[in-house]
């Protein structure tokens, strides 16, 4: 939904942007599974860069392309392709292919590394710009490559107009906190620390039994989160746990609003290379956020800079018991908590914020 919001707030600034894609997002996610997974791999590394390929050629002198690395060759194409009246910018949303590393599909030594390291390289140097979601992403590149063109950072964001209405409410004494995970569980996400609280007597037993996990949603580490939890029917968890799949567009801003905290996860060496998306739609909407990450990641200075939620190294299991032990006793806390994710969200992250953020880079880019 951020790049549907995003194309509506550069043309509310006055830049005429359109959004060229293969897959939708509702798509994306239906597609996950068994064989229109294969349809969808195939879209994505065949048809799509010929479909780019011939948007960079035929499209009107003057044009901008930004072009994000899903898939990750896709800035090379349109490098390539693109002639010296038009300019491509390079949206880093991964790094490749230290992502491809951290999440365990490849070795750091193998000539698949070494061949995507030249790709990055060549990327990195030729595009006119290089936007990166995240402070600690764009340090991580600059020690890797020097020279490469400038560097800028733009936020996701994310659509906050559903939300700009529906503050946080005050919650009622016995009301049942609700902790949310919404999206993708991909390899490099965490799952073993919350799955350890979950599946443990010891430490699922110290909890609240008024609190509810609840998921919606899809990828690989999900089907393995599932597996475990099941494996374990037996046992005898004392709170809610809802386990279901993705959702429509109006259910997602609906169940955004009910529910008080957003779970956020990255897996130790992820701070490098990527920034949970998810996250500034969680601040928009007044969730309180519970970061399980690195203290070391974008992730988890937005959350302590601006008082927004809680921040979890992973691994440690015991804390995190105890920090959802707060979350569910401390009403003001949270709430407070919650107030400030709503007001960052709503002034920083916002359509338009992030609009005239990419205007003025596309203004340094064109001159």
């Amino acid at each position: 939904m951020f790049l549907y919001s995003l194309i509506r707030g550069l043309n509310r600034v006055g830049i005429c942007a359109e959004h060229n894609f293969l897959i939708s997002s509702e798509k994306y996610r239906e597609w996950s599974y068994g064989y229109r997974r294969i349809i969808m791999r195939f879209l994505a590394y065949f048809v799509y860069p010929l479909f780019l390929a011939f948007s960079c050629v035929f499209y009107r002198r003057g044009s901008v392309f930004i072009v994000t690395t899903n898939p990750f060759f896709a800035p090379l194409v349109a490098i390539l392709c693109a002639n010296k009246s038009k300019s491509v910018i390079h949206l880093v949303w991964d790094i490749f292919p230290e992502a491809l590393i951290v999440s365990g599909r490849i070795s750091e030594r193998s000539f698949l590394t070494k061949i995507l390291r030249m790709n990055a390289n060549y990327i990195f140097r030729k595009s006119k710009a290089n936007v990166f979601i995240g402070e600690e992403l764009s340090r991580y590149v600059s020690t890797k490559i020097p020279n490469s063109a400038e560097n800028f950072v733009i936020p996701v964001g994310c659509d906050a107009e559903p939300f700009e209405r529906s503050p946080p409410k005050i919650i009622i004494p016995g009301q049942s906190i609700q902790l949310l995970y919404c999206g993708n569980v991909g390899l490099m996400h965490d799952i073993d620390t919350l799955l350890k609280v979950i599946i443990s007597p010891v430490l699922f037993g110290q909890l609240n039994p008024d609190i509810c996990f609840r998921f919606n949603a899809y990828g690989p580490l999900y089907e393995i989160f599932k597996r475990e939890i099941r494996f374990r029917g037996h046992l005898q968890i004392p709170f809610q746990l809802i386990l279901e799949g993705s959702l429509s567009n109006d259910d997602w801003v609906e169940c955004m609003k009910i529910c008080q905290v957003a779970i956020v996860t990255m897996l130790p060496g992820a701070e490098h290379v990527v920034v949970p998306s998810k996250t500034y739609s969680a601040l928009a909407a007044g969730q309180a956020i519970l970061a399980i990450c690195p203290l070391d990641s974008d992730l988890a200075r937005l959350v302590l800079e601006n008082d927004c939620g809680w921040v979890i190294e992973p691994g440690d299991s015991q804390y995190l018991v105890d920090i959802l032990n707060i979350i569910s006793f401390d009403y003001a806390l949270l709430h407070q908590k919650r107030i400030n994710a709503f007001r960052v969200g709503q002034a920083k992250y916002s359509e338009l914020c992030i609009a005239n953020d990419w205007a003025k880079l596309i203004g340094i880019v064109t001159k």
